[in-house]
């Protein structure tokens, strides 16, 4: 489990409330309150304070290792060192919070379906840390990849966007970017999906085909399954159906919104036949999903593409700058929002470590060559990560010397209900990225 943004409060805003206090909590602050974090991988102070950063074997062993064993077996792969195979049953997540660093690893599945309270965030850096090895320096540079989104166009922005800056992208950005397979909405559809599943058949019962006869005195090639195309196609029915829309375009019916696109009046609609009613007069069934994360990847590309950590800040302060240009002026009220959340990631970007930021900028790039792989690039954010824990007064080892958090809100009290926001560090070792020097990144990033 991550840490409590509120140590003293009995974890992650008020994790062990009783249901009348949960409920008030709700009405005050708004569903999900109570259990905003599904997991952020690991207690990174926790690792401090056993000493475990000190000795890599037991790190390595102990949380690197297990780490990559998770997210292979999560993402359907397999560790031939335990001669595992791949599992038979689709694993499904529901993410109904707050999901960050290492937590991803639980969402490499089959099926991640996002609620409205579903959220993705990188926090790491403000811990002195880079990726954790689950494999997200390969996955972000690919974002709409799997799916052939429109955000693929923009893939290696948003990716930079969310390591280096801390958007939060919210549950229509990670479906939009294929980090999350489907939207449900309301995670009370659990109750529905669990119900569906225990009345399918089991795997070996998902058959359509008789098995091939087998003659006498001929062996039986028991390799081919003739059924193989039929398994879980009943599990992937049943998560459409309770689903809004997927990853890939489809309604809950199956059926690709694109394909109903009147192209004349821009809106998605069932009923095409124009001798039946006018285009404007049609029902609009579907707008088009809206991604302000995918948006702000597109509206920021050029800056966020930048050889350098040093120039992507300076082309978003340039951006920026353009605040005082336009701020008053009638019919400028976009320019205005740019520069604004521009000047938001910035000063997000100045909180985190220099050397964790330079580090990822680092992984990402390397990982998004073509011929890297996920299992190339998770040795790769393991080998970097362990030398940022052991690094002898590293900024990890500062900010888990500093009792500070990483800036989430968490529960003063449990009498007075107030919310509190944690304190961030900010005495890393490098005032800015300026001050880091590319062999130092390099030393964290090499192979060797």
């Amino acid at each position: 489990e991550g840490e409590s943004p509120s140590r003293g409060a009995g974890g992650p805003w008020g994790k062990h409330l009783s249901n009348s206090m949960k409920t008030l909590l709700h009405e005050n602050y708004g569903e999900g309150l109570a259990v905003p974090i599904v997991s952020s991988g690991y207690d990174a102070r926790g690792i401090y304070e056993s000493g475990m950063h000190k000795h890599l074997d037991q790190l390595e062993r102990k949380l690197m290792v297990p780490l990559i064993s998770l997210s292979k077996a999560v993402r359907g792969s397999y560790d031939e060192t335990i001669n595992s195979s791949p599992s038979k049953v689709p694993l499904i997540s529901i993410p109904n919070g707050l999901t960050s660093d290492s937590g991803y690893a639980l969402l490499l599945g089959s099926y991640v379906l996002a609620t409205h309270s579903t959220s993705l965030k990188i926090l790491n850096p403000l811990r002195g840390l880079a990726f954790d090895p689950v494999g997200l320096s390969y996955l972000l540079p690919r974002l709409g990849w799997e799916f052939g989104q429109t955000s693929r166009e923009y893939s290696k922005a948003c990716g930079v966007l969310l390591a280096l800056t801390g958007y939060e992208a919210n549950a229509e950005d990670m479906v939009a970017t294929g980090l999350a397979t489907h939207y449900i909405g309301s995670p009370y559809k659990l109750n529905i999906l669990e119900r569906g599943l225990s009345e399918l058949n089991s795997y070996a019962g998902q058959a359509l085909r008789p098995k091939p006869k087998t003659l006498h005195g001929r062996e039986q090639d028991n390799a081919y399954d003739v059924n193989e195309e039929f398994r879980n196609v009943a599990v992937g029915n049943l998560i459409q159906h309770i689903s809004e829309y997927d990853a890939a375009g489809a309604d809950e019916y199956g059926c690709y919104l694109q394909d109903d696109l009147d192209e004349e009046a821009g809106v998605f609609l069932k009923d095409k036949d124009p001798s039946i009613t006018l285009a404007e007069e049609r029902i609009q069934m579907y707008g088009e999903v809206f991604s302000e994360f995918v948006s702000w990847g597109a509206t920021f590309q050029d800056a966020l593409l930048e050889p350098t950590v040093e120039g992507i800040i300076a082309r978003l302060e340039e951006i920026a700058a353009t605040k005082a240009e336009f701020e008053g002026k009638s019919g400028c009220e976009e320019d205005v929002m740019v520069a604004e959340q521009a000047e938001s990631l910035v000063s997000s970007m100045k909180q985190r470590s220099p050397l964790a930021l330079r580090t990822m900028h680092r992984l990402l790039q390397q990982g998004a060559e073509s011929d890297e792989t996920l299992e190339s690039c998770m040795e790769r954010e393991k080998k970097s990560q362990m030398r940022l824990f052991a690094k002898e007064d590293g900024d990890f080892v500062r900010w888990a010397e500093s009792g500070k958090g990483v800036g989430l809100a968490g529960m003063k009290s449990i009498a007075s209900i107030s919310k509190e926001k944690e304190e961030t560090f900010s005495n890393w070792n490098h005032a800015s990225v300026k001050e880091v020097t590319n062999d130092e990144v390099e030393e964290i990033v090499s192979d060797a």
